[in-house]
């Protein structure tokens, strides 16, 4: 195989794999993701599609607290898990 034809192959393998990944299933949801939190940094949006990809609406520790009026699951780590718990149920961070 000459040189030429080695450029042709992986060019054709390179085109292929492009072309896999931005009709993939998993890059759809990534630009749905970006979209719905196009405000967002990309760092975050990305953290977000990777924990959550259908997540739709995301908000901080005290925006559960005022104006949702939810508590987390006491010691649970910040973008573990997305389930809120209404104020007036025991919660542990137990299941």
């Amino acid at each position: 195989m000459d040189r030429q034809s080695q450029i042709e192959s992986i060019t054709a393998e390179l085109e292929k794999g492009v072309k896999e990944v931005f009709t993939s299933d998993g890059y759809q949801t990534y630009l749905r993701t970006m979209a719905h939190f196009h405000t967002y940094s990309i760092n975050n949006s990305i953290l977000i599609w990777m924990q959550r990809p259908d997540a739709t609406l995301v908000a901080g520790f005290q925006a559960w607290k005022t104006q949702f009026n939810r508590k987390c699951a006491e010691r649970r780590k910040s973008n573990q898990d997305y389930r809120s718990y209404p104020p007036e149920e025991n919660v542990s961070g137990d299941h």
